[in-house]
């Protein structure tokens, strides 16, 4: 993972945080995400509480018709699997795109088809997931709660990273085969999966993995670079990055233990 280039300085010829940011300690585009992600998170939190008893009233609309508006009807869950599986074919970029095929020519016919492939994540992921959700479909805001948390997880972690590597078995049997223990249970075990699994899942999921990856990248380094482990870490990735992401994680859990458990 590159070293965050800083943007353009201020008009003073001066950056806002001065060597941290020059030196890629802190990245201009993480600030911004931090910024709009707090001022979001905060704005979210304030809409819930000034509008608490309006939003129990919709709860027990919800608790008895399983949904505010439902026109999918008893339609609502085989539409989920039709939509799971077109989510699935995205996968395929991986057999077809030259940055994962070494026998395939970047610009060819078949890279063009991956890129195709790789394209329909938006809508799949997205449009799709989104509006049957929003239409009444309880069982696509499960499938999205869970498994497509831990399923682009696997699919970044592993067909994008750990492929390559030696302990690739390991990865795939770590990574693929939670998948396929998940997937059966959405197939087996209704409601398998509650709020509280779901929020550790999103709180830990991403982070533990990108955390793996930079451990790997480093013991791949260490014998280049004669460097203590911090100063070989701020050449993979911005340590107040994921310094920041550990706190969230804390205070998310806490709160969410809270509001769940």
């Amino acid at each position: 993972m590159p070293i965050a280039q800083p943007t353009a300085p201020l008009k003073s010829g001066k950056y806002i945080f001065g060597s941290w940011q020059t030196k890629g300690y802190i990245g201009s585009w993480k600030i911004m995400e931090f910024t709009l992600g707090a001022v979001g998170g905060l704005g979210s939190a304030l809409y819930f509480c000034l509008n608490f008893e309006q939003l129990k009233e919709y709860t027990k609309i919800i608790e008895d018709n399983g949904a505010l508006w439902n026109p999918l009807g008893g339609k609502a869950e085989l539409y989920a699997w039709i939509a799971l599986a077109l989510i699935m074919t995205t996968l395929l970029q991986y057999l077809f795109q030259s940055d994962y095929r070494k026998n395939v020519k970047p610009k060819s016919k078949t890279d063009m088809l991956g890129k195709v492939f790789e394209g329909l994540e938006q809508p799949f992921f997205s449009y799709i997931a989104l509006a049957l959700i929003l239409m009444g479909g309880v069982k696509m805001a499960q499938i999205v709660s869970f498994f497509l948390i831990f399923f682009l997880i696997a699919e970044k972690d592993f067909f994008e990273r750990f492929i390559k590597t030696k302990a690739r078995w390991f990865w795939f049997i770590v990574l693929i085969g939670g998948c396929a223990a998940v997937f059966i249970g959405e197939l087996l075990l209704p409601n398998s999966f509650n709020a509280w699994q779901t929020w550790l899942m999103y709180c830990i999921g991403y982070e533990l993995f990108e955390i793996c990856w930079i451990i790997h990248i480093n013991r791949e380094k260490k014998d280049k670079e004669k460097k203590p482990f911090f100063q070989r870490l701020h050449h993979l990735s911005e340590p107040l990055v994921h310094a920041y992401f550990v706190v969230q994680i804390a205070v998310l859990i806490a709160a969410g233990y809270f509001v769940f458990r």
